[in-house]
């Protein structure tokens, strides 16, 4: 049993949750401007933030309408402070909906999620998008399959 979690190596190089204080739109755009990334990769670096999967970036991203292959340095501090309010919005409803089931996931109480019914873009490759009915893409971002609106998402 651990008595303090800071003393597992793994949680000290964890970023901030997304729902704390330290999580603003002050700090994202502090790391984004530091870096060349896509905006998609940095979601995913749970050094940057903890707890944002890969459908829940592609997700996130669509709600923005944001690129996810655009440099984070070129966002904006108003489209930092869109995604950081879509960040905040997706999880609470992934949480309200018990998470996503796409092939077996089932939560604590094994219970399969729902999230998965609300879905703009991920896994929708050929399908038309919510918004503008242009086709959602695919392509392959740090080893993950990232979909999105070529047209929405600028």
């Amino acid at each position: 049993m651990v008595g303090n979690l800071s003393e597992i190596q793994h949680f000290n190089i964890l970023g901030p949750e997304p729902f704390s204080k330290e999580f603003s739109p002050a700090f994202m755009r502090e790391v984004f401007q530091k870096t060349m990334r896509p905006v998609k990769t940095i979601l995913l670096d749970h050094t940057f933030v903890a707890g944002i999967g890969n459908i829940y970036a592609c997700e996130i991203l669509y709600r923005s309408q944001l690129n996810p292959a655009r440099q984070a340095r070129r966002i904006s501090l108003a489209e930092i402070r869109i995604l950081h309010r879509n960040i905040g919005a997706v999880l609470r409803e992934a949480i309200a909906h018990r998470g996503s089931s796409i092939r077996n996931y089932r939560d604590g109480s094994g219970q399969k999620g729902r999230f998965n019914e609300l879905l703009a873009v991920y896994a929708r490759q050929g399908l038309p998008c919510p918004r503008c009915q242009k086709l959602i893409q695919r392509i392959a971002q740090a080893g993950r399959s990232t979909f999105y609106c070529g047209h929405c998402q600028k």
